[in-house]
């Protein structure tokens, strides 16, 4: 399938997603260990030195590919956000401030409330579940998962910066805008200024908007990942016979799907 019909499905059948994803027994494990005990943690080293815990905190953040840079993460985490000079605060990815803020920790001589409201602790988990299935979708197109992540930062994207500073976010506006990757080493400024003329900000938060630049994503993709064919089911067969497929050019499926940023 295509990676426009791979994400649609995706969207039609989440809530099942999320249910079979929970219910996987080394998921089920992780999730209700760190029910047990995330409350008892109360600095960035208690933290540091559960290590089934703190990945399980960076997968849900979708950081696992960080785990490795403990040192910084404990930077992240002790300096929150209060401070405009924070760690945190000067990442151009606002996961790391998002994950400050949400554990409530602090450094080793004073310690924080830690993360005991049960609201806060099912956030995490549902944080966790979502990471995983965009992970899982990842395995078998990428494409799927740069669409599946960018929905679900966009209701908090604020700024083109954002996504400059992305480079998953950033790959999912470049191919929809059909902007080269050697712009990357442009000034930011100009990158900036090259997004705002195609699309303001604000559009990101209107759902049919945002459902259409995330069409026009999944079509490009394919054509930049060099598929010959967009397929899409052929509804014209009589109701008893067998499904078929029909192939179409990606450069006429996306002229003929006419999507719209607009």
């Amino acid at each position: 399938m295509s990676t426009l019909l791979d994400f649609q499905l995706v969207q039609r059948t989440y809530d099942r997603q999320v249910t079979t994803f929970s219910a996987q027994a080394a998921n089920q494990r992780e999730i209700d260990y760190v029910r047990k005990t995330i409350a008892t943690v109360k600095t960035a080293d208690d933290l540091m030195k559960d290590y089934r815990l703190y990945s399980f905190v960076m997968k849900a953040f979708g950081l696992g590919d960080q785990i490795p840079y403990r040192a910084l993460i404990k930077q992240v985490i002790e300096g929150g956000t209060d401070d405009p000079q924070s760690v945190a605060n000067r990442m151009t990815d606002k996961t790391y401030a998002d994950l400050a803020d949400a554990l409530h920790l602090s450094k080793d001589d004073a310690a924080g409330p830690g993360l005991t409201d049960p609201k806060e602790i099912e956030a995490l988990i549902g944080r966790f579940v979502t990471s995983g299935i965009e992970a899982d979708q990842g395995d078998s197109n990428v494409g799927v998962r740069l669409a599946m992540y960018f929905q679900r930062k966009a209701p908090g994207i604020t700024s083109w910066y954002q996504v400059l500073g992305d480079k998953a976010l950033s790959e999912v506006v470049r191919t929809a805008f059909r902007i080269p990757q050697a712009t990357a080493a442009m000034d930011i400024d100009r990158q900036k200024e090259m997004l705002e003329r195609r699309m303001p900000i604000v559009d990101l938060k209107d759902p049919r908007k945002l459902q259409a630049l995330l069409q026009r994503f999944t079509i490009f993709y394919d054509m930049d990942q060099g598929t010959t064919a967009a397929q899409v089911p052929n509804l014209l067969v009589p109701r008893n016979s067998a499904p078929q497929i029909i192939s179409f050019d990606p450069a006429t499926l996306a002229a003929a799907t006419k999507v719209r940023l607009r």
